[in-house]
């Protein structure tokens, strides 16, 4: 099976977000379908174009905090291309 241009980046986002540290659990369809593709499951799946995710705290971030820690995600991840 192969992986559409959007499922390909939407998983090097994952990958950008876990490593930067920001505190997210990916869930959902992208999580089970990678599982699945690893596994060497080869039928057809249930095509997603979304990230599902959880902030992990205690407490739930703002909308600011989340918007700044993505920012500098983005900004981290700009200057290591350029």
């Amino acid at each position: 099976m192969q992986l559409t241009a959007v499922e390909k980046l939407m998983y090097e986002v994952m990958k950008a977000v876990y490593d930067s540290g920001i505190p997210i659990s990916f869930k959902g369809s992208m999580v089970l379908r990678a599982c699945l593709l690893e596994a060497g499951y080869s039928e057809e799946m249930r095509h997603t174009v979304d990230i599902d995710a959880n902030w992990n705290t205690d407490t739930a971030p703002s909308a600011g905090q989340m918007t700044e820690s993505l920012e500098k995600l983005c900004k981290r991840t700009e200057s290591a291309y350029m």
